[in-house]
């Protein structure tokens, strides 16, 4: 069996954003595709939904999710 990863280049970065640390190592170069962006925007989701359900933050048993409609 032929090795298909012979001739790819592997990434490797370490991504460190407030308390989100990543070490990324991939066959796709993540800073074309704005892996940055992407971390940053789910993380400010994240930070909405705690403002808006602060408990989620402090539980540590199961949290049923409240989505607003």
């Amino acid at each position: 069996m032929e090795n298909k990863m012979k001739n790819k280049s592997i990434f490797k970065n370490k991504i460190s954003i407030e308390e989100t640390k990543m070490n990324v190592v991939s066959d796709i170069d993540f800073e074309k595709i704005g892996l940055d962006d992407f971390i940053i925007n789910q993380r400010n989701i994240l930070k909405k939904y705690i403002i808006d359900n602060p408990l989620f933050l402090k539980t540590l048993k199961p949290y049923k999710l409240k989505i607003k409609k």
